[in-house]
């Protein structure tokens, strides 16, 4: 990625930059200012997951979230997925303030969410279905992105028939079939064995590139992140603020043998555990 543009990464604001690796042209698409978010935590009192967080992303960027348990990667996540309100600061998305789910945001969970009772084809045109989209063409779309994600020939296939990482790219494929700008995603390899999670990351990077959207993604997985963003944002707990945006100035694909990934993998490391 180029490293055009300066990055005050220190708060983690992000600003104008040159294109990302991506090839979509430079545009801000998501822009977190002074985000605070507080749960009531019952007899605890009130818990406050994310505090005064800036944050700036632009068309076609890879953004990882990594940190320890408790920072706030997944409420920050929710937050721009218009799941969790914020108590104070703003969230936009192309501009426009976020005020709940929309389809310009795609999400995808570790658990796959997919319906038993209907095929890998049909589960993906679901959304498409209630949103008025003909059958016809929902079905087309619903080929076209399981054929995104290697899934062609298995369309009439269950989830039951699948091994976990075949639904979770079906999973995939159903979030992007809406063609959001942003894709949201919760460590969705994280329960998948090892030679299965490598196959997916490799995927992700494909599918990245060619649905040119915009991706978001939580890992406790330093070097999945290194392996897969453009981007890595270090967060903190209790409560969670963003200690450093790093950017992987790295050719793809990235070898996780290379003593340069080894040496980013350590100061990310670092930076991680840097108060513990």
């Amino acid at each position: 990625m180029s490293s055009e543009g300066p990055i005050d990464s220190g708060s983690g604001t992000v600003q104008a930059r040159a294109p990302s690796a991506s090839g979509v042209a430079s545009q801000r698409v998501v822009d977190i200012q002074g985000l605070s978010v507080v749960y009531d935590g019952g007899p605890r009192g009130k818990i406050h997951a994310l505090d005064n967080v800036d944050l700036t992303s632009e068309r076609g960027d890879f953004v990882c979230l990594v940190g320890r348990s408790g920072c706030g990667k997944t409420t920050l996540l929710k937050t721009v997925g218009g799941f969790v309100e914020p108590a104070l600061g703003t969230v936009r998305v192309s501009g426009q303030p976020v005020r709940g789910p929309g389809r310009d945001r795609g999400m995808v969970f570790q658990d796959y969410a997919l319906f038993p009772w209907r095929t890998a084809l049909r589960n993906v045109m679901f959304g498409l279905e209630q949103s008025g989209v003909r059958k016809d063409e929902a079905a087309a779309r619903a080929r076209e992105y399981l054929a995104m994600v290697h899934l062609d020939g298995f369309e009439d296939v269950y989830p039951h028939q699948l091994s976990g990482g075949m639904k979770q790219r079906v999973a995939i494929a159903r979030a992007l079939v809406y063609e959001p700008e942003i894709l949201l995603m919760d460590e969705p390899f994280a329960a998948v064995d090892a030679f299965t999670r490598q196959q997916l990351q490799a995927l992700m990077v494909d599918v990245w590139k060619s649905a040119a959207a915009t991706v978001f993604y939580v890992t406790h997985d330093i070097m999945e992140a290194i392996y897969l963003s453009e981007r890595v944002v270090v967060m903190t707990p209790h409560p969670g603020r963003i200690r450093k945006v790093q950017s992987i100035d790295l050719p793809r694909p990235r070898d996780p043998l290379d003593p340069k990934v080894a040496r980013l993998a350590q100061e990310i490391r670092d930076l991680v555990f840097e108060d513990t």
